[in-house]
């Protein structure tokens, strides 16, 4: 582990290279660049691609993608084996001790899905800047809630024509084309291309934690900040309550780490504190968050649902802590089967139970280094309990917007060092 720490400091660095990949984060963005992007949002649970063609078929595409995207496209074989690239080699080496030493027979191919998402997301993640991939992402994620909103209203107030469709999974969705409204009954929450608001507010909220130095410094790209604003609003229609908790641990990090130098330094502090409580306020005064802390109807079935998929889970774990009963055996779910965990909510102890505690401390591990790259300081430890309340909120390890926290990207040119983007970067200019 001390190897993979001394490896994993970033070089530093010339002078030449740092306005070059600025230059790059700023230029016109090539048309493949969105399209592996979006192949890499989409592959993250988007109901049209995932569900209706199932993860076997989409995750096979994404990976032919990224093969294609590496070997032939970006050709920066030196990104390849950067020091990352270990959490891969463990996970499949528990795998392989799993499989040795219970013999198990597999129920579905989940296993192989994990293994060729993650390596998939890590072709993707290394070859690219940090700071061109989070424009880029930040783009796709704009126009997919941009248009999502005023269809998500139109919906609620009956005035949009919709269809309805069955996915692999057995479940019907309400649809207009690409967007998700219902299964079949209406969410009255908003969920974008995903399969429901939870799963939605992870990307929506990893988005707007990407921008955290930004936002610290008050310093923006043209049109940033209008971009990042929608994402929010977006991000509120989930009326999601972990993607509530997170949103507030953002704003924690936010009003904590303020860095503003401008003449405005005073009124922005001010107002960025202010919507910061008064956000804090509303989610905690709205009726999802008020419905699952007072048991409304509906929402105590949601919650005991996952409460129960939690203890089975836990109970799982404790019971093979060093290796799990593996990822989709037989085994695994007629356990599941016993102690009642009916649909693997919760994917930390999904995947603990899976291939034990020894899956959790590599994950975690990989994962503070991950966000340490990303150069947030003392709010890295914030963005860490962040993802692992979305992780544990929804089962969505498994999917590439999660190694987005793990993989090292290609560089991380400026470490956040304005002075290096000054000429592209402006104080309040949205």
């Amino acid at each position: 582990m001390q190897e993979y720490i001394e490896q994993n400091k970033l070089e530093r660095v010339d002078d030449a290279s740092v306005l070059r990949d600025t230059v790059s984060t700023t230029d016109s963005i090539p048309l493949w660049d969105y399209f592996v992007v979006t192949m890499f949002l989409i592959t993250s649970g988007a109901t049209f691609w995932v569900g209706l063609l199932t993860a076997g078929i989409t995750f096979s595409i994404f990976f032919v993608v990224a093969l294609f995207n590496c070997f032939c496209v970006k050709k920066e074989f030196q990104n390849i084996f950067n020091p990352s690239v270990s959490f891969i080699y463990l996970i499949i080496i528990l795998c392989f001790i799993n499989f040795i030493c219970y013999q198990t027979e597999y129920k579905d191919n989940s296993m192989i899905g994990y293994l060729i998402c993650i390596i998939s997301a890590y072709l993707v993640i290394s070859q690219y800047d940090f700071y061109y991939f989070r424009k880029v992402l930040t783009n796709v994620v704009f126009v997919i809630s941009v248009i999502g909103i005023p269809i998500f209203f139109l919906y609620e107030i009956d005035l949009l024509p919709t269809q309805e469709i069955s996915v692999q999974s057995g479940k019907d969705y309400t649809m207009f084309y690409i967007y998700t409204l219902g299964w079949p009954y209406a969410f009255e929450r908003f969920t974008g291309i995903w399969h429901e608001a939870g799963a939605c507010q992870i990307i929506l909220n990893s988005v707007l934690w990407l921008h955290f130095n930004n936002i610290v410094n008050w310093k923006w790209e043209r049109g940033q900040l209008i971009k990042l604003l929608v994402i929010l609003i977006a991000s509120f229609l989930t009326m999601s309550t972990g993607g509530y908790l997170v949103l507030m641990l953002l704003f924690l990090s936010v009003v904590v780490n303020l860095k503003i130098e401008s003449k405005h330094k005073v009124p922005i502090f001010i107002i960025v504190f202010a919507v910061a409580a008064l956000s804090v306020i509303l989610m905690l005064n709205s009726n999802v968050v008020q419905n699952k802390l007072f048991d409304a109807e509906g929402e105590h079935v949601s919650k005991m649902e996952r409460i129960s998929d939690v203890v089975a889970l836990w109970q799982m774990t404790l019971e093979r802590p060093l290796l799990g009963y593996g990822i989709g055996t037989v085994e695994f779910w007629d356990m599941s089967d016993q102690y009642g965990n009916t649909s693997c909510s919760t994917g930390l102890l999904t995947y603990s139970a899976s291939l034990g505690f020894t899956w959790m401390f590599v994950f975690v591990f990989f994962l503070w280094k991950g966000i340490q790259q990303m150069g947030f300081g003392k709010a890295s430890v914030l963005l860490l309990v962040a993802v692992l309340l979305m992780q544990f909120n929804e089962k969505f390890i498994e999917y590439p917007i999660t190694n987005l926290f793990i993989f090292r990207f290609a560089s991380y040119y400026d470490k956040f060092d304005q002075n290096a983007i000054e000429d592209k970067c402006c104080d309040c200019d949205v």
